[in-house]
């Protein structure tokens, strides 16, 4: 009998890849939506497995025992949705309570279900750096230190609607470091691991159109057509965040090690941009300069082999060429 697997943030870029990994790997999902009509966009893009998927309609994930009716017969949770912050100025109603509650909410509801042994969090790598990491990407990224990155709320967001970068990163830091501390007070019978990939990029299974684009793959479209890049080449394909969870509910994660990093290989933009005149000249590509200095990580994880750097990028180039020829 197949292990059941529980998925939030489903309908998102990483989220869908999780799923079909999970689908993949033999896996019945069942996938929480916050609107029931996203139940058949899922089916739609799982159709194939459309047996072997469950929903449950959970539409606000922050509050307090929304998931309580939604985890039992659960193996792992991977948890990946999380309110979108950046929209308002106010630092804790608009970034750091939205960020932090989605998480805690689940992980108390997944304390009452004795047969979950793991649930995955996805973070970002912005939730185990240095609030400064976007201004100052100078600098190596440790995961698994213990370090907190204490944040003075008052000083470091003296600007309102200016700071939204770093109110953004601070929600990171913040939610990743409330489920740590969490683990810490509850003792739950689940391992809790956290996935922190850096700037995750490739094709989408969600997309329909080529107005869809966003997020960082957003970014990159964007920064082809600069001479300077909008972020630094620190690179991860989709996919390979997507195996990561998986490979993390399936092998022994030893409880030091339950910060999971990923991140391509070393790259620059210099090499982005030959390489994309090269495979797509038609692209025209402005890019010149390597823009900010990439952050470093240490990308030996788990033993998984990431993508090389042509596939990640082709896959998300040649998708949005083909939406872009098919509205034309």
């Amino acid at each position: 009998m197949s292990s059941l697997a529980f998925v939030t943030g489903a309908t998102g870029f990483i989220g869908s890849q999780v799923v079909a990994s999970a689908l993949r790997d033999g896996y019945n999902v069942r996938v929480s939506v916050r609107k029931p009509e996203q139940i058949d966009t899922l089916k739609g893009i799982f159709h194939d497995d459309a047996s072997r998927l469950q929903f449950v309609v959970v539409p606000d994930i922050a509050v307090a025992g929304a998931f309580d009716k939604a985890l039992d017969g659960v193996k792992v949770v991977f948890h990946l949705a999380s309110p979108m912050p950046g929209k308002g100025a106010d630092l804790q109603k608009d970034y750091l309570e939205p960020a932090r509650n989605g998480t805690l909410s689940i992980l108390e509801s997944a304390k009452k279900v004795g047969s979950i042994e793991k649930v995955i969090v996805m973070s970002s790598i912005l939730g185990i750096g240095p609030v400064d990491l976007f201004s100052n990407t100078d600098q190596f990224v440790a995961a698994n230190t213990g370090k907190r990155h204490e944040i003075d709320l008052d000083k470091v967001f003296p600007g309102g609607k200016g700071e939204n970068g770093s109110m953004y990163v601070a929600s990171k830091i913040v939610a990743h470091q409330a489920s740590l501390d969490w683990a810490v007070e509850h003792k739950p019978a689940f391992q809790l691991i956290t996935v922190h990939p850096t700037f995750v990029l490739g094709p989408s299974l969600i997309r329909k159109t080529a107005t869809d684009l966003d997020g960082i793959n957003a970014w990159f479209w964007q920064s082809l057509q600069l001479p300077a890049p909008l972020f630094p080449a620190v690179i991860v394909d989709v996919r390979d965040v997507a195996d990561l969870c998986l490979k993390a509910a399936a092998v022994d994660v030893k409880p030091g090690e339950a910060e999971l990093v990923a991140s391509g290989a070393p790259t620059s933009w210099r090499e982005i941009g030959e390489w994309v005149r090269a495979k797509y000249p038609q692209l025209e590509t402005r890019l010149e300069e390597d823009g900010p200095t990439p952050f470093r990580v240490e990308n030996d994880v788990l033993g998984v082999r990431w993508r090389p750097l042509g596939e990640t990028l082709g896959g998300l180039i040649d998708q949005q060429l083909a939406l872009q020829k098919g509205s034309a």
